[in-house]
């Protein structure tokens, strides 16, 4: 099981009791003049721009 999420405060509750974690990034979440969480600010697990992008470096 995976929890993919966009924000980093879900990501981290679920990497607390042990799921792995994926970041799906929307840079447009809140407006082009605000920014969006980045796969940086996350925990670890691979980072996509998309869920396509996502399933490809999943291996999927």
């Amino acid at each position: 099981m995976m929890l993919v999420a966009a924000h980093g405060w879900d990501l981290r509750g679920a990497a607390a009791v042990g799921m792995r974690t994926a970041f799906l990034e929307r840079p447009r979440e809140y407006g082009p003049f605000h920014g969006a969480e980045r796969a940086a600010d996350a925990p670890g697990g691979p980072a996509a721009t998309s869920s396509d992008e996502l399933v490809r470096r999943l291996g999927c």
